[in-house]
């Protein structure tokens, strides 16, 4: 079975055990305060990840990086990883956990990369714009890339919009050297 598989499953049931404990809200939030702690700290995913450091090690450190801050629902499901052995799993599971809610709840997830940090006009008119096209919320996750001259790439799922000038000056050599090999 594929570490994605196993991934969405303990996700499934901690969406489900949210759904039970009435904790969905609490639960969205502690997932969002574990993937930022593995994202902020390579040190933390290596540590659930180490076959030499026991369980009750890991569950120690669970409850006194995350006891008091997560719910009782989160933090059962991390015990429960370690116990089974998938801690090592826990981003996975963090981020599966996180796209049955926003199937859930209709968002959908889009990547936009631009040449320069993007103002919160610039962030809200995006916004906008996808939301019409796409009819669903969307949720961006901004990246600068100055590779990119000037304008932005924009890509939900399999789609990629190319709006960068790089991408513009790429088409022009093309169609540049298409027209000299013709003649």
């Amino acid at each position: 079975m594929s570490n994605l598989t196993i991934a969405r499953r303990y996700a499934q049931a901690l969406l489900e055990s949210a759904e039970a404990d009435k904790a969905k809200d609490a639960v969205d939030k502690d997932i969002a305060v574990i993937r930022d702690a593995l994202t902020d700290s390579a040190e933390l995913e290596r540590f659930f990840g180490s076959p030499i450091v026991s369980r009750e090690k890991k569950k120690a450190v669970v409850d006194s990086l995350f006891g008091k801050n997560l719910s009782a629902t989160t933090v059962r499901m991390l015990h429960l990883l370690v116990d089974k052995r998938r801690e090592g799993e826990v981003a996975a599971v963090a981020a599966s956990y996180q796209d049955l809610r926003d199937a859930e709840e209709g968002v959908v997830q889009v990547s936009v990369r631009s040449a320069r940090e993007l103002t919160s006009d610039d962030r809200s008119a995006i916004t906008t714009s996808l939301e019409k096209r796409l009819s669903k919320r969307v949720r961006l996750d901004v990246s600068v890339d100055a590779s990119l001259i000037g304008g932005i790439v924009v890509q939900e799922g399999d789609t990629v919009y190319d709006g960068s000038v790089s991408n513009k000056l790429a088409s022009l050599r093309e169609r540049m050297l298409d027209s000299t090999m013709m003649n």
